[in-house]
Formats: structure tokens, C-alpha cells, sequence
């Protein structure tokens, strides 16, 4: 058949405006899959320490505190830390003030307590993901995205209409 006279049957009509539909949400989707695999930074939570004030130090990793890629501390990882570090002190010299919370969120994670007592904390960045294989991912998905559903499409045709198989975007005249 003519592609004049398949222009006119409404399965050859459905069938492109679904492969466009298609095609477009596949390469979209290749796409931000691609864009996951960019480099970014994280803390290393294993390099990463906080020092307590008789100087012992922790891995954020021993700790069981998880930062991910922000700089402070929650509620939480504040009443972790501070436990830890109250383990090494002597009773007299245990850090018991809930304000600590809100001194560290001001400066950013490092540990400074109105009593003048330090709790440095030196962050260590680890770099995850890569170019190389974000944009691997959107040529060779894309590639396969696109013959996977051309050959939908084609087979389609050539059952419903008889029309030859052709991988090529060209329309034929």
C-alpha cells in the first residue's frame, strides 16, 4: 500500500500518534534516568569525625549519623553525638543544655557550646556517579528506545496492513 492510502486508515493514524506519544515519554525517561547518574557530592561518613571534648574522635559512620549532602545536625543526630561524647567525660563535665541544638543549625555543624567547650566536626565530601556514564546512558538508552519502538510500530503495520519493514525515519515517497 501506498503510504497516501495508509494516511487515510485510522489503526495507521493511532499507531503514529501512539509511537510519538511513546517515544517521547521513553526518551524523557532515559533522560532523567541519566541526569540520577551525574557526579555529586555526599559526606563520606566514614572519613568525616566529630571531636569530643576530651578528644576523643568519632567516625559520623560509628556514630550512626547520616547526612547525606546537608550540613547540620537534627534533634536526633544532636542527642546521638552528645551521648557519645558524654560516655568519655566525667560526671561534673557531662553537656546536658538543649540549646546546643539551635547554636549548632547556626553555624553550620560546628559544635561550639556557650560553656566554651569545642566539638569541631571535620566534614570529608565523597563524589558519586559520573558524565561518563550519564551520558552513556542517554545515547545508548536513547538508541534502544527509539529501534524498540520503531520496530512496535513496523510490525504493527506490516500485520494490520501489509506495509514493508523499514527501520528508516524517512518517509517514503
Amino acid at each position: 500500500m501506498e503510504i497516501k492510502i495508509l494516511e487515510t486508515k485510522w489503526f495507521h493514524r493511532l499507531v503514529k500518534v501512539m509511537y510519538i506519544f511513546f517515544l517521547t515519554v521513553g526518551i524523557i525517561s532515559v533522560l532523567c534516568f541519566g541526569w540520577s547518574l551525574k557526579p555529586y557530592q555526599l559526606i563520606d561518613t566514614e572519613k568525616s569525625y566529630l571531636t569530643c571534648p576530651d578528644g576523643t574522635k568519632h567516625s559520623f559512620d560509628s556514630l550512626d549519623i547520616y547526612f547525606y549532602s546537608k550540613r547540620s545536625f537534627s534533634n536526633y543526630e544532636t542527642a546521638k553525638a552528645i551521648g557519645e561524647c558524654n560516655k568519655h567525660l566525667k560526671k561534673e563535665k557531662l553537656v546536658t543544655d538543649p540549646s546546643i541544638l539551635k547554636i549548632l543549625n547556626k553555624q553550620g555543624g560546628n559544635w561550639e557550646i556557650v560553656k566554651g567547650d569545642p566539638y569541631p566536626t571535620d566534614w570529608i565530601y565523597k563524589t558519586k556517579g559520573s558524565w561518563v556514564m550519564a551520558i552513556k546512558l542517554w545515547v545508548f538508552g536513547s538508541l534502544i528506545v527509539f529501534l524498540i519502538f520503531n520496530i512496535i510500530k513496523q510490525s504493527l503495520l506490516y500485520i494490520v496492513y501489509g506495509k514493508k519493514f523499514t527501520l528508516s525515519c524517512r518517509k517514503e515517497s
